[in-house]
């Protein structure tokens, strides 16, 4: 419950030392409820060092690592160009334990950071994300939509026969 006083008190935290002890406290406590709090900081002043935090916390333990890993890939849709692009670069970096977090990262209206985040679910070998990759086999000939489904064609059919089934959920949209 503390977590919940903690991240208001930071809102209106102007002194480094007091906000560094909040958030040392906060990473101390971890869990979802910290997490959920964190998330509040995505957009504001606080966003870069909220991404920091959330990286603490995932070296806590593996249940903090994969609630923290699912929120960096919200703080990848961040308004601030530097921190969603940090939170890429990281869940890129984790291989297999960063997929939870780029799957939810692949709603970026960016199409720089969806050619980064395609091939790196690809490369986690895991058949289920084809439903996710599929969505971008739409038709169109916007510059984006096209590198899009062209990347995405390529990381279904690496990982594949064990896609299959995974592709007729994500091709039910009519789009597709």
């Amino acid at each position: 419950e503390a977590s919940f006083n903690l991240a208001d008190q930071m809102r209106r935290e102007k002194e480094a030392a007091p906000l560094k002890a909040m958030g040392d406290a906060l990473v101390a406590i971890g869990g979802r409820k910290t997490i959920d709090q964190l998330h509040k900081f995505r957009d504001d002043e606080l966003s870069p060092r909220a991404f920091e935090w959330l990286q603490a916390i995932a070296g806590r333990n593996p249940v903090d690592r994969r609630l923290a890993v699912e929120e960096m890939g919200e703080f990848a849709l961040a308004k601030d160009g530097a921190v969603a692009g940090k939170a890429v670069d990281h869940l890129v970096s984790l291989g297999n334990e960063g997929a939870h977090g780029l799957l939810k990262a692949l709603k970026t209206p960016s199409t720089e950071i969806r050619l980064k985040i395609i091939p790196a679910l690809a490369a986690t070998k895991n058949p289920r994300v084809a439903a996710n990759l599929s969505t971008f086999l739409i038709i169109g000939d916007i510059e984006g939509t096209v590198r899009c489904r062209n990347a995405a064609r390529e990381a279904i059919l690496s990982l594949g026969d064990a896609a299959v089934p995974y592709l007729f959920a994500g091709l039910r949209n009519p789009g597709t």
